[in-house]
């Protein structure tokens, strides 16, 4: 469920943000991710394919899982 994802993402940009042990370029690929899945739900929502959008939001978290060792379990379905 998009909703889910997004939510989630949104709880855990913010804690990051007020914890401030996470850089700059860490937290901007969590928001290009969320804002990826954006996409993808008002694509669902227009009647148009969202599978773009997500995949662009999953292969950001997966660079992400990539990029920070931190986040190497974040992302599994």
């Amino acid at each position: 469920d998009l909703d889910v994802v997004i939510s989630g993402l949104d709880v855990v940009i913010v804690e990051l943000e007020r914890r401030g042990d996470v850089d700059e370029s860490s937290l901007t690929e969590l928001r290009l991710a969320r804002g990826s899945f954006i996409q993808a739900r008002a694509n669902l929502a227009d009647g148009v394919s969202g599978d773009q959008a997500f995949n662009a939001g999953d292969d950001q978290l997966r660079l992400l899982q990539a990029d920070d060792p931190r986040f190497a379990a974040c992302w599994r379905f």
